[in-house]
């Protein structure tokens, strides 16, 4: 990926197609000095650049340009490629035009999430990958895979499966704070439902 900067962005404007908001997120770009600085973006406001310690501290006070940021989106749904088990989530891109250490404007690029996951799965290299499902679910199997030379595809399968069998007997779908938590914690999934069902019960 080689090296970059990041943004820290504020704003109405930086959400996703689907209202989701981003401005919690990290974002990057590729479009300033890539020495893993930070461009401070505020939508109708000033725009700032923080050193990032490598190479020159030489970025122009009052820069004048176009900026592309780009985050992933984590209440979208995601996938997860076969055999590999990468996680591929929906990153979303927004342009932005700074005048003389201004923000001008802020547009979100790209289409809709519907457009999104016809385009993923269009791609030959997702075929066979598990989704869309909720990203935070995409994330547990992407973390728990064991990373044996073909046992990647079987553990997957095994995953999911386990996941269909005890949504279909307790009704539930696991939240995204479930899936947090089980994964940080490394718990089983008995827990993470364990969890949500405690928290359903009057």
């Amino acid at each position: 990926m080689g090296m970059f900067d990041y943004a820290k962005v504020s704003g109405e404007v930086f959400r996703c197609s689907e209202g989701h908001d981003l401005t919690g997120e990290e974002f990057q770009t590729k479009d300033l000095q890539c020495i893993m600085g930070t461009a401070h973006i505020d939508e109708d406001g000033p725009f700032r650049f923080e050193y990032g310690g490598w190479g020159p501290d030489d970025f122009p006070k009052n820069f004048t340009g176009k900026v592309e940021v780009y985050a992933c989106c984590p209440e979208c749904p995601a996938f997860v490629q076969a055999g590999t088990l990468n996680l591929c989530d929906r990153s979303v891109a927004f342009s932005v035009n700074v005048f003389v250490g201004s923000v001008e404007s802020v547009k979100r690029e790209g289409g809709t999430l519907a457009e999104w996951i016809a385009s993923e799965q269009s791609e030959t290299w997702m075929a066979g990958a598990m989704g869309p499902i909720p990203r935070a679910e995409a994330y547990a199997i992407h973390c728990r895979h064991v990373p044996v030379p073909g046992q990647l595809a079987e553990s997957a399968r095994h995953h999911q499966a386990e996941y269909e069998k005890r949504r279909a007997a307790t009704g539930m779908l696991l939240a995204v704070r479930d899936w947090r938590e089980a994964v940080r914690e490394g718990t089983q999934l008995d827990g993470a439902f364990e969890r949500a069902k405690r928290r359903e019960t009057p």
